[in-house]
This record gives structure tokens, sequence and C-alpha cells, in this order.
């Protein structure tokens, strides 16, 4: 059986790596932890160059208020955005935020180029079908006889 502690050290380490090929600066808070939280001055398992305060929880009962509402504790008049990143085992990593910090979030990645507007391109117009192509009848008793041939 796996040791729970060692289990949420490994997730910290995991996310923090992952924010690392994005931001150099990223590190694990010293002291994270069920121990440390009363030890450590820092706010959140991961610290980070922007104003977020992570919280990494990885658990088989994801409980969700309860986790965010731990961020915003730990984030008590400190001004950052409490996050919470969560993860079940064999299962992808999910991140909570506040909707009203998202949207914060989205506005200012637009107004400041972070984020392009057309990172969802309008689709290509179909193109027309060629003669060929538009007599093709997939059911036709012509094809459903090839298909018996070849299958």
């Amino acid at each position: 059986m796996i040791n729970p502690k060692n289990k949420g050290q490994s997730f910290e380490y995991e996310i923090r790596d992952s924010l690392r090929k994005i931001d150099p600066k990223v590190r694990r808070s010293v002291m994270s932890g069920a121990i440390g939280k009363t030890l450590r001055s820092e706010q959140g398992d991961i610290a980070t160059s922007l104003g977020l305060c992570i919280e990494c929880k990885r658990t088989e009962k994801l409980k969700p208020y309860e986790f965010y509402q731990q961020a915003v504790e730990e984030n008590e008049n400190k001004n950052k955005i409490p996050i919470v990143v969560m993860r079940s085992n064999n299962k992808e990593a999910l991140t909570l935020l506040s909707w009203k910090d998202f949207l914060n979030i989205y506005e200012n990645s637009l107004l400041h180029g972070f984020i392009k507007r057309d990172l969802f391109p309008k689709p290509e117009k179909p193109k027309k079908l060629s003669p060929e192509d538009q007599n093709w009848q997939p059911f036709s008793k012509a094809n459903q006889a090839r298909r018996a041939k070849q299958g």
C-alpha cells in the first residue's frame, strides 16, 4: 500500500515539474504538506512567480469545495488566486478555481495578448464534391455487392 504522505508529495513534485517547463521559477513550497502548514510562511503547495496559491490534492475521494476552501484559507490576506489541482488514481489531474478568478485571468490574458483570440479558427468551407463523388452512394446495391465480395 502506498503511503498517503508520499503519494501527496509525489503529486506536488509532478505538478511542480510540469509547471517548470513554462516557468523555471516554480517550486514546491518549503514544508509543504499537512505537518508543515503551521510552520511555513508560504501559501499553497506550489510557489509561482505569478499571483497564484496552488493547493495539490491526490486522493480517491475528491472533495472540491473542501479543497478549495483550504486554498482560500491559506491565501487569506495575500491577494493571490486560490487554485486546486486534484487527481484520483489513474485519472487526469483537474484544476479548480472560482468562476470570478477564471474570468479575471481570461480578461487579463486577452488584454495583454497572452491568449490569441483566434485560438479556435473558423472551419474551412467544405469543398465541392467531384461528379464521381456526387454519384457515389455507399448503400447502393452495386456498392453492397462490391463490399460483400471484398469482405
